[in-house]
């Protein structure tokens, strides 16, 4: 195993699940209005079955509704909708990356910059070349 990858690596798995927070968090945000519209217009107990709910007809009459009823309530309840969307897909994405990884289809694990960057300086360090490292054999900022 090469050494510069063991860090990267390890990381995979806190990898996918910090990107499947982030994308379940941006789902969350921008679905909260359309759900609450949807909980709102549909969500009584009148309302015994899907097809009988009646949304607004058109997007103007939505996007009306929704003005009406402000900002502030369209995205009512969202703490508790980030922590089970974004929580849903975290597990997702690492479900799917570590499926990958057993099926040897993930390919490689993609280097940092900063990482490939100072590899490419300790090698030309090695060989001789002062340019990118500095002549000490350490990483610099290009």
């Amino acid at each position: 195993a090469d050494p510069a990858h063991a860090g990267t690596v390890a990381a995979r798995p806190l990898v996918s699940l910090a990107a499947g927070m982030l994308a379940g968090a941006a789902a969350a945000l921008a679905s909260q209005p359309a759900d609450v519209l949807l909980t709102r217009l549909c969500g009584s107990a009148q309302v015994s079955q899907l097809s009988s709910c009646v949304i607004a007809t058109g997007w103007a009459e939505q996007l009306r509704y929704l003005a009406s009823i402000g900002l502030r309530e369209c995205y009512a309840g969202l703490g508790a909708r980030l922590a089970m969307v974004a929580s849903m897909t975290s597990v997702q994405f690492l479900l799917y990356d570590q499926v990958r990884i057993q099926l040897n289809c993930a390919g490689p694990v993609p280097r940092n910059d900063a990482v490939g960057a100072c590899a490419r300086a300790a090698d030309g360090a090695r060989k001789g070349a002062t340019a990118e490292s500095g002549g000490d054999g350490l990483c610099h900022d290009p």
